[in-house]
């Protein structure tokens, strides 16, 4: 099968994740927070689930254990997360958000919410929506 390399999901795809850092970055400086744009991922994570044992990260995000447990050490140093050994398994850690990553949450919302607003402005409501179930498929 001939595939023509301007034409690929892929490329849309890796497009729009740069699109999306450069973006993240320029708000994340504007904003002077001291996150990257790929740690954003845990802390929604977070937010989203409250507490989250450090292993599980990797499965939930989709990425490598190396790359998880490096974020996550970043993030404990800059104070946006504590670590708590569990009392059942003293092997595992959990994962919390601490009150500075609390803090952080409207304005991590508000510009999840300006990306979102910018990727999706020539979209449809229908288009939108239909685009998220693909994504979803993917």
């Amino acid at each position: 099968m001939h595939l023509e390399l301007k034409e690929t999901i892929g490329k849309y795809i890796t497009i729009l994740s740069r699109k999306s850092h450069l973006f993240l970055t320029k708000e994340l400086l504007e904003n002077q927070c001291d996150i990257l744009p790929g740690q954003i991922m845990f802390l929604m994570t977070l937010y989203n689930h409250g507490s989250v044992r450090q292993d599980n990260f990797h499965q939930l995000l989709h990425i490598d254990k190396g790359n998880s447990a490096k974020s996550l050490k970043n993030l404990e140093e800059l104070g946006y997360i504590s670590r708590v050994r569990d009392e059942k398994d003293r092997r595992v850690y959990n994962v919390f958000p601490t009150e500075k990553a609390l803090e952080l949450k409207p304005l991590i919302f508000s510009i999840l919410k300006k990306l979102d607003n910018s990727l999706g402005n020539n979209l449809s409501f229908q288009e939108y929506n239909q685009l998220l179930t693909l994504l979803k498929k993917i």
